[in-house]
């Protein structure tokens, strides 16, 4: 009779059984899972990054807009207006409705505050605020002045006495 017992044990060495290899596959697939399940709280977070960059930069955008006004009679610094933004009131983002406040106070040094909230995948409210103080200026009562200044002055010198800005050099 031949014995076989030496050669089926010799095969079993060599090779991978039905159960380990069942129990490899298990464990790579649950590997697998919690690479996903990571992935997807990375693109989450990668989302409230980029909305809240973009919030930041609609806000410093709208502040250097508001900046820019400056005449004390330019109805866009009104403080009559607070809570409204002159220009857009809103702006989306891809999945993102940006809503933009503008809250301003103050006489010739308007205190600004520049903010804009946004709803979240989870309907959470967010919100970004930038705020400022922006000093009205008169450019033509200025120049105005300036100009009374000069002809008021005999000479280049009483003039630049007068006005601390001038270029004229005094030697």
């Amino acid at each position: 009779m031949v014995d076989y017992s030496e050669s089926f044990a010799g095969r079993r060495q060599r090779g991978f059984t039905l159960v380990e290899a069942l129990v490899s596959s298990i464990v790579l697939t649950a590997g697998l899972l919690v690479l996903l399940s990571f992935q997807g709280a990375v693109q989450r977070n990668n989302a409230e990054a980029r909305a809240q960059t973009e919030a930041v930069a609609l806000a410093e955008y709208k502040l250097n807009e508001l900046t820019s006004f400056l005449s004390i009679d330019d109805a866009r610094l009104s403080p009559v207006i607070a809570g409204s933004c002159p220009g857009r009131e809103g702006r989306g983002s891809g999945l993102v409705n940006f809503v933009l406040r503008c809250d301003i106070a103050g006489t010739d040094l308007r205190d600004v505050r520049v903010s804009v909230s946004w709803r979240d995948r989870d309907d959470r409210l967010r919100q970004a605020a930038i705020a400022s103080r922006i000093r009205v200026v008169e450019p033509g009562r200025d120049a105005a002045n300036l100009l009374s200044l000069v002809r008021a002055a005999d000479t280049a010198e009483k003039a630049a006495a007068l006005w601390p800005f001038s270029t004229v050099d005094n030697e």
